[in-house]
């Protein structure tokens, strides 16, 4: 048979094969999928099955109307378009009247049966009767009035806003008053600058949002406080100074700078060490000095001590403490008995250790170098003390100087150095190249940078802008 194609699985494609033992196969037409009974109408022809091209016609009853084609086909591949619904048919309504002095809150173009309009009043007038009313068969329900009051609805004075006040201020407020927003300098006003009072209530006001040219007040710092009384706002490029309260050392630059609404990295201040006779008593030590006992002793001073009476650090002539913000590392002195030895003592990156042994007595003590140019953070030297070694030292990376990221950023070094290597820790001053200026056009100080940990940022400058 030409032009038919049989499709022995569960495909349909408009046609079926029959076959069974024996008999040779035949090729019908397949029927459509049935349709359902369309609520609140109906379609005709009504068949148990409809082949391939066959029309379906769709109806609905009074007061409903079809939503989608009143005709679809069949296909192989089923109905199309798919079947409609029926939908009720509602009546229009002619926009919903306006009071004398009302004001509509909602005014869509069409409105039908079932829709609402909603109502209010005018300052200082009273809504009288229903707040909404309703589309019923082509008309509106009745609508409410609105009548004046003999007396203003007084409001509460305007709420405040951070960083911002009003620009106007008045003794009494009534339903009706409009009042207007400005924000500090630095700051821009979020929101509507206007706000008005409605039935003695005031909505919602605006928000002062800091800009990002300027800063807000600095932040506060832990034992610390600003030189000079801060300000609501800074313009980028500022700066201020901070102190540390009596007997805290301050760790880090005093000057911070506004960059872009962000400040720099704060200083720290660290907490001086105080020192009781129970704590030397828990590690059987006393004062070398006495008059030492009711003194502060600042971050980075060494106490002090000696043993009690039968104890002893072996092979210690002096016996000391460090301060570290706030909290002294004692010593502690054992009685004098057989004490334990320790093995060989921790390895420290980047350093030479100089003593090889395997098997050291405690009180025996081993002494680290930091190779070139790198910055030892904490004590050379670290004592074995009854098989426990000492915590040993750091020995932190420098800054390598990188001629090619000079060049990218158009800076040279502002003092000549034979060197390009800086220690952890160290301030680098850079220059613009002639011709270039400081990309953040902020003052000086955006040129030095300082080396951390082996990392040494690069302020960038631009062609000048004339």
């Amino acid at each position: 048979m030409r032009g038919i194609t049989l499709l022995l699985g569960p495909r349909q494609t408009g046609l079926s094969v029959s076959q069974e033992a024996g008999l040779t196969p035949s090729c019908t037409k397949m029927a459509c999928g049935r349709l359902e009974a369309v609520e609140n109408g109906g379609f005709y022809p009504v068949k148990p099955s409809f082949a391939e091209r066959d029309v379906v016609h769709f109806f609905c009853k009074e007061n409903y109307s079809i939503k989608g084609s009143e005709l679809i086909q069949c296909y192989s591949f089923g109905w199309d378009p798919q079947p409609p619904i029926c939908e009720e048919r509602k009546n229009k309504c002619p926009p919903p009247p306006r009071p004398a002095n009302s004001i509509l809150l909602s005014n869509p173009t069409l409105h039908r049966t079932g829709d609402m309009a909603h109502y209010d009043c005018d300052h200082n007038y009273k809504l009288i009767g229903p707040e909404q009313i309703q589309c019923e068969n082509g008309h509106w329900t009745t609508p409410p009035s609105c009548v004046e009051l003999k007396q203003k609805v007084k409001c509460d004075k305007p709420p405040q806003i951070e960083n911002g006040n009003t620009v106007v201020n008045l003794e009494v407020y009534h339903s009706g008053d409009v009042i207007q927003y400005k924000c500090a300098d630095g700051f821009d006003i979020q929101g509507q600058k206007e706000i008005t009072c409605k039935k003695g209530k005031w909505p919602q006001p605006p928000k002062c949002i800091a800009n990002i040219e300027y800063c807000q007040t600095p932040p506060v710092i832990s034992k610390g406080e600003l030189v000079e009384p801060p300000l609501t706002s800074y313009e980028n490029g500022s700066s201020v100074e901070y102190k540390c309260h009596s007997f805290h050392l301050m760790e880090g630059s005093k000057t911070v700078f506004c960059k872009r609404g962000t400040w720099s990295e704060l200083p720290r201040c660290l907490q001086p060490c105080t020192l009781t006779v129970e704590d030397m008593k828990e590690r059987n030590l006393e004062l070398q000095w006495s008059s030492d006992l009711h003194s502060n002793f600042l971050h980075g001073d060494m106490v002090e001590f000696q043993c009690m009476d039968g104890f002893e650090l072996p092979m210690y002539t002096e016996v000391k403490g460090l301060c570290v913000n706030g909290h002294i590392q004692f010593p502690t002195c054992k009685k004098k008995e057989s004490m334990r030895s320790c093995g060989p003592p921790p390895k420290v990156e980047h350093s030479i250790e100089k003593s090889s042994q395997k098997v050291y007595e405690s009180g025996s003590e081993v002494v680290y170098h930091c190779l070139e140019h790198h910055f030892l953070n904490g004590h050379s030297t670290i004592h074995c003390l009854n098989g426990q070694w000492e915590p040993p030292p750091k020995c932190i990376e420098p800054c390598v100087l990188s001629k090619e990221e000079m060049t990218r950023n158009n800076v040279r070094l502002k003092w000549n150095s034979d060197s390009n290597y800086f220690y952890h820790g160290e301030f680098v001053d850079f220059l613009c190249k002639q011709g270039y200026e400081n990309a953040e056009h902020a003052t000086t100080y955006a040129l030095r940078s300082q080396c951390r940990f082996g990392q040494l940022t690069y302020p960038k400058c631009i062609p000048w802008q004339r």
